[in-house]
C-alpha cells in the first residue's frame, strides 16, 4: 500500500510562505518551523488519542487543532482531512482509517518542514 503524498506544489508554497513570514530570517524560520511542528504533532497525538477512546467531541477538537495549525502554514492537504473529520463527514467506523492516513501525512509533513528549517 503507498503512502498518499502531499504534493511537491505544496510544500514549496509552505516553504515560500514560512520564509516570508520570517521575513528571511534563518534564526526566526527555525522558530517557527519549531512552532509549527510542536503544534502538528500536539493535534497529532490528541487527535489519536481520541479516535482511540472514540471520543467524537474529541476527535472534532483536535481536528480543529491540527486544521488550524495547517491552515496557518498553507499544508491544505492536511487541513481538508482534518476539516472532514472536524465536521463530522468522515463515519465513525471509518475515523480510526482516517486518522491513520491523516498521522502519515502528517509525519510526511513535519519531515519536510524540517528540512526547511
Amino acid at each position: 500500500m503507498s503512502t498518499e503524498r502531499i504534493p511537491d506544489a505544496e510544500l514549496a508554497a509552505v516553504h515560500e510562505h514560512l520564509r516570508e513570514l520570517a521575513d528571511n530570517d534563518r534564526d526566526e524560520l527555525v522558530s517557527l518551523v519549531g512552532l509549527l511542528v510542536d503544534s502538528l504533532r500536539r493535534a497529532q497525538s490528541g487527535l489519536t488519542a481520541a479516535a482511540q477512546a472514540g471520543a467524537r467531541a474529541g476527535i472534532v477538537a483536535q481536528a480543529h487543532a491540527l486544521r488550524g495549525a495547517a491552515a496557518m502554514a498553507n499544508l491544505t492537504t492536511i487541513a481538508d482531512i482534518a476539516d472532514g473529520l472536524e465536521h463530522e463527514q468522515v463515519p465513525v467506523a471509518d475515523v480510526p482509517r482516517e486518522v491513520t492516513r491523516l498521522n502519515a501525512i502528517v509525519e510526511q509533513a513535519i519531515a519536510a518542514v524540517q528540512a526547511m528549517g
